[in-house]
Formats: C-alpha cells, sequence, structure tokens
C-alpha cells in the first residue's frame, strides 16, 4: 500500500530510486567538512555502476522474481565491488561523490509513460543485465578496481 502511494505522488521509480539512493549516499561520512565540494572520479564509475546495479539486481529478484538465491548472489557480489574500492584505497567520500554522480547522470534506464514499479524494474534489471554486472565483479576482481 505504502509503494503504491509513493507512486501516485508523482514518485517515478527513478526518482524513488534517486531518492533511496542519495539518503543512502547522505549518510556516508563525506568529506570532512561541512560545505566542502565532492568530486567523482571517473575511472570509478564502472566499479560504482556495478555496485548500484546489483543492489537494485538484488532488489529486483527479491520484489519481483521471489528468487531469494539470486537476490543473495547479486547482494553479496554488490558487497564485494565496495570491498574491492576499499582495498583499491578508494576513500567512502570518493565513492559516494562517483555514486551521485552517475545517479544524476544516469542515461541506460528505460523509463516509460506508463511505467509501474515492476515493469520499469523488470525491463531494466533483468537476468541478463544482472549476471553481465555479475561478469564485470569477475574482472574487478581478478585485475581490480582502478587504484586512486
Amino acid at each position: 500500500m505504502a509503494k503504491i502511494k509513493l507512486f501516485e505522488k508523482g514518485f517515478t521509480p527513478v526518482r524513488y530510486i534517486r531518492y533511496l539512493l542519495w539518503v543512502a549516499v547522505s549518510c556516508v561520512p563525506v568529506a570532512g567538512a561541512v560545505g566542502e565540494e565532492l568530486l567523482y572520479h571517473e575511472r570509478l564509475m564502472p566499479a560504482a555502476t556495478a555496485y548500484v546495479d546489483l543492489l537494485l539486481c538484488a532488489n529486483t529478484a527479491d520484489t519481483y522474481h521471489n528468487d531469494g538465491v539470486s537476490a543473495e548472489r547479486y547482494r553479496n557480489a554488490a558487497f564485494e565491488v565496495q570491498d574491492l574500492t576499499d582495498e583499491a584505497g578508494w576513500s567512502p567520500a570518493a565513492v559516494a561523490a562517483t555514486v551521485t554522480k552517475l545517479l544524476e547522470s544516469r542515461s541506460d534506464l528505460d523509463l516509460r509513460d506508463d511505467d509501474s514499479p515492476e515493469s520499469f524494474y523488470r525491463r531494466n534489471f533483468s537476468f541478463e543485465r544482472c549476471e553481465q554486472e555479475l561478469q564485470n565483479v569477475r574482472a574487478f576482481r581478478k585485475k581490480g578496481v582502478p587504484a586512486l
């Protein structure tokens, strides 16, 4: 019921995703000083994309496919990306800034006027796309996330 009310009030799936991720990113200690501008890092963008997409894949698998096994695989892979960025020396501030930039500039999601949350998630975070993100994590594991 709460989901429907949010979408009736103008929260499109993309706005809802952006809002949730903005809240999550805002909780990260960002720059050491209030008002200091965050700079995103282009080299970190592929890892940030994999991280965000895998979390959304996990949500889609849980919510719309009732597939807890796949959801857990995607979630664990997202956490692995997070660990790899830590190991590569990226600060939480750099990751937060890059995720924020990703969300502001995202153009690869297919949003349609008549979308329901379910159709949006199923189309944009399909099994094929999620499996491709798992392949990206394997590549990060093998080659590492680009260092700072």
